[in-house]
This record gives C-alpha cells, sequence and structure tokens, in this order.
C-alpha cells in the first residue's frame, strides 16, 4: 500500500496518565516522533517551538528510535496552548496533515480540573485545519458524559461512531496472516477456543 507522505498518523496512549503533566509531555513527545524521520529536524522543531519548556532532549539511538522530552513543568504551566498548538504548528510548517489519535480519552476525566482541561483543548483543536482528532477509549459510558452531555466541553465536537465486535471469523483470519506474516504456520485453532 502507498503511503501519503503529507498524512503523519500520531498515536497516543492515555491509559498510564493521570496528570495534564504526564499529557503534555507524553503529547508533545509523540506529535515530535511522528513530525520527521530525521533526529536532527525533530530536535530542531522541539528547540523552536518548545524551546522554553524543554530541559532536556533524551535520543536513543537503537532500532526503535526513542525520543523522550523533559518538560519543565512550571513553564509549561505558565503556556500549556504552546504544546495543544504543536501538531497544527508542525502541519503547517511541514505542510503536511496529522491524525492524532489518542486511546482511553475518558482519562482526562481523572485530571485534577478537568473541565477546565476540556474546555482548553476544546477551544484550540476546533480551529486547527490540518490536525483531526480521533477520540475513544474502553469506558463508553465515560466516553457518553464527555461527548453527549450538554454542559460537557466536548459535547458535539465531532462524530460518534460505535464500532460493533469483531466477528470471531474475522478474528481467526487476522491471527493467521499474523503468524504467516512472521514465517510460521497456524492451521487450526482448538475446537473450544473462545476469541472475546
Amino acid at each position: 500500500m502507498d503511503k501519503n507522505k503529507k498524512l503523519r498518523f500520531c498515536f497516543i496512549d492515555l491509559n498510564n496518565v493521570r496528570t495534564e503533566e504526564q499529557f503534555y509531555e507524553y503529547f508533545a513527545t509523540e506529535i515530535l516522533k511522528v513530525s520527521s524521520t530525521k533526529f536532527e529536524n525533530i530536535v530542531d522543531s522541539a528547540k523552536q517551538l518548545l524551546g522554553r519548556f524543554i530541559p532536556t532532549i533524551t535520543v536513543n539511538p537503537t532500532p526503535e528510535s526513542n525520543l523522550q522530552l523533559g518538560l519543565d513543568w512550571s513553564e509549561v504551566k505558565k503556556q500549556p496552548t504552546d504544546i495543544i498548538e504543536l501538531a497544527e504548528r508542525l502541519a503547517i510548517n511541514s505542510k503536511t496533515n496529522f491524525i492524532i489519535c489518542i486511546d482511553e480519552f475518558q482519562n482526562i476525566s481523572e485530571f485534577e480540573n478537568p473541565e477546565a482541561f476540556q474546555k482548553m483543548l476544546r477551544a484550540h483543536w476546533q480551529k486547527h485545519q490540518n490536525v483531526s482528532y480521533c477520540l475513544y477509549g474502553s469506558k463508553r459510558h465515560m466516553l457518553m458524559d464527555v461527548f453527549t452531555s450538554p454542559s460537557m466541553p466536548f459535547y458535539k465536537f465531532g462524530d460518534i461512531v460505535f464500532l460493533d465486535k469483531i466477528s470471531t471469523d474475522d478474528w481467526i483470519k487476522f491471527i493467521v496472516s499474523r503468524f504467516n506474516d512472521t514465517g510460521k504456520k497456524l492451521t487450526t485453532f482448538p475446537p473450544n477456543l473462545s476469541l472475546i
């Protein structure tokens, strides 16, 4: 499949994120990682767009090419919008579009001041022209509250899509194909196999 070089996907999992501080650091790190394939460009972007926030940038030149930002939380608290606007600014600078997929989005409801945080996110994200957001999670009732309650900042932020469970046949085809991709053969399943 041809890759669209003008489209960058960023996957963020908030499963272990419990504070705004953790969110900003993780959010900025993951967006910077997908902004370029060259570490020099990533570091330059970090310095240019977030320089006053970043006392440390750690690059681990392994096959996985890991990047970790250390943010000055006292500075971030003064002007967090620079991080919230990061993807849009990078998209404009690189003439690309970003799709940011945030899993376990409902975890932002556990932050110290969740409604104020959500208001700030919405106020900026709804104006972005070069970034799209796909927000999802495993706690349906909490997500429904975030997106369908008229009193919540993300009310009617976008389309709500409910996904059906993946059928057993599709699961089996997927698992077999993944085994085949690794050169291993999986031809049968035990009759009592339950795929949930």
